[in-house]
């Protein structure tokens, strides 16, 4: 299969790595967010709980169980790895990310302890620019926001309900951190870039994927350079890309 995708265009975030047939190898890891427990039997390890905890005290099970899978499925330590992530799946992939210890940018031997270099996350629909830094150098940070999606509002703020706000009130809630514009792009340094946008509004068609790819479809400047070199870094060339499943539970584990 051809691939010609560039981030902002990859489908909905599933639980699988694709690997790039390139040398060196190159793998994407999708990551979708929240998956609600209607039974409410057990903790899942996608449910809310774990997302609010995952954005507050840094307690990330879905984040140290990819890190795991990851491993497992058979990625070599020290390979090259972009992951995307929607809504939690963002949050996962940025404590991912911000793990020095598991991504170690230019290092690209097997020896110590499992890594990966992570050279690009892009992270939608979490609005946790003040995460943007966290990473080290070497992994090249896209975040994408819109700014009529009140999932992304309440993360946020820290408040992991849905807000009664207006559009307007969201809009005004979040662009403290980023350019009231349509389209905006903010720079803040080199691969690190915030995209922001207006979209549909509500916590169903703002906060969706699809959303996030035709608005960040449409970035310019600094986004769209982003993009670029990621595409060129990942599927320059129209290599097959290989499915390559990882298992993650639907229950945690309760000792």
């Amino acid at each position: 299969r051809r691939a010609r995708h560039h981030p902002a265009q990859i489908t909905q975030p599933s639980n699988a790595e694709r690997q790039v047939s390139d040398s060196p190898p190159r793998y994407v890891v999708n990551l979708p967010g929240v998956e609600f427990n209607a039974s409410g039997e057990q903790p899942h390890l996608r449910d809310l709980q774990n997302a609010r905890n995952a954005r507050l005290y840094g307690d990330d099970s879905y984040a140290e169980r990819v890190k795991l899978e990851m491993q497992r499925a058979g990625i070599p330590a020290g390979a090259e790895v972009m992951i995307v992530g929607h809504s939690y799946g963002a949050i996962a992939a940025m404590n991912i990310a911000s793990d020095k210890s598991f991504n170690r940018p230019g290092i690209a031997d097997g020896n110590g302890p499992f890594h990966v270099q992570v050279t690009h996350v892009f992270a939608a629909g979490a609005g946790i620019v003040d995460w943007v830094d966290d990473p080290p150098q070497g992994t090249n940070v896209l975040m994408s926001i819109n700014r009529f999606d009140v999932v992304a509002a309440g993360i946020q703020l820290g408040d992991f309900g849905i807000p009664e706000l207006s559009p307007a009130d969201i809009r005004h809630r979040i662009n403290g951190l980023m350019n009231d514009h349509d389209h905006a792009y903010d720079d803040h340094g080199p691969g690190r870039v915030v995209v922001s946008f207006n979209s549909a509004a509500g916590a169903v068609h703002g906060h969706s994927y699809e959303a996030y790819i035709d608005g960040t479809d449409q970035s310019g400047g600094a986004g769209k350079s982003w993009i670029d070199d990621a595409e060129r870094r990942y599927h320059a060339g129209g290599g097959t890309m290989d499915v390559v499943r990882i298992k993650l539970p639907d229950q945690l584990e309760v000792e």
